[in-house]
């Protein structure tokens, strides 16, 4: 899992982490190893033995999570991302979850293009340089209809 944090360019470090210091990676794997699944889940995209993305939620109360994303540079834009969210969201409602919450940085437009286009329903706070959003995350006739037409894409 370290694997894909060091791939990951100083921009995309910064786009998960809002600072360039990679410091934090060692720690957050480490985290992400140790947490209970009463403390969230972590989800995983594979090529071949390389961990190529990866998706958390940790949960705030019964039915509120915050979650994140990281998807190696080199495999964004190809709906790692956006299918590691479709599965997080299934896994979070399977587990009483109904919001899914972010802080998204304003300038990661890649990023928030990604959360409209699950077909959540998706408040969106502004506050500056960063976007806070809630994904409620049941789904809905419209977020089906997203899911079934990138399945017909793929």
């Amino acid at each position: 899992m370290l694997d894909v944090f060091d791939r990951c360019s100083d921009r995309s470090v910064y786009y998960r982490f809002f600072t360039m210091n990679r410091g934090a990676i060692p720690q957050t794997v480490d985290r992400l190893l140790r947490a209970s699944a009463a403390d969230g889940r972590v989800l995983l995209a594979t090529s071949g033995d390389a961990v190529v993305g990866v998706a958390e939620y940790d949960v705030i109360n019964p039915t509120t999570a915050e979650f994140a994303v990281m998807v190696d540079d080199q495999d964004q834009h190809n709906g790692i991302g956006t299918l590691l969210l479709e599965h997080l969201a299934a896994v979070a409602r399977g587990n009483g979850i109904r919001w899914l919450v972010a802080d998204v940085l304003a300038e990661n437009g890649r990023m928030v293009n990604v959360l409209r286009s699950l077909g959540f329903a998706a408040s969106w706070e502004n506050g500056g340089s960063v976007r806070h959003v809630t994904l409620d995350i049941e789904p809905s006739d419209h977020a089906v209809a997203m899911v079934d037409e990138r399945g017909a894409q793929r």
